[in-house]
């Protein structure tokens, strides 16, 4: 009897551990999703909007959206200032630019709270990927 409590127990511990360790990589994964929409957001924040209200720039549609084109030399400059800025271990691992709509990757070394002793130079990388624009409102 006692083997079998001690084996539901140990089973009971592995699989505590095993989800902390999962927990705590989609709450990196989480953070490094907000981080980036804050980074989206901060970009977009110069644009011109006599430009996207009044102008007469064309559309970069896909499917049902429409998309305002930006310049993608400013957006991807901006991208190179705010990378050098990152809070933590985060980093910008990729870029993207496409007729203004702007694509990051964002990466981060997580350590695990429970790492088995065999682990100990392992640190698995959480990425994130973390897509916008600014979006055509009118008709």
């Amino acid at each position: 009897m006692l083997p079998l409590i001690v084996g539901i127990f140990l089973l009971a511990l592995s699989v505590f551990m095993i989800s902390a360790n999962i927990y705590a990589l989609r709450a990196e994964r989480i953070y490094l999703e907000v981080l980036g929409e804050e980074l989206l957001s901060s970009l977009y924040q110069e644009i011109d909007y006599q430009e996207y209200f009044f102008g007469e720039s064309m559309n970069v549609s896909t499917g049902a959206r429409r998309w305002l084109p930006f310049q993608c030399s400013i957006l991807m400059q901006n991208v190179n200032e705010s990378a050098r800025v990152m809070v933590g271990k985060a980093y910008i691992k990729s870029a993207n630019c496409d007729s203004g709509r702007m694509t990051l990757v964002l990466s981060k070394e997580v350590s695990l709270p429970f790492q088995p002793g065999f682990l100990d130079g392992f640190t698995p990388q959480v990425n994130a990927v973390i897509s916008g624009g600014v979006q055509r409102t009118r008709s």
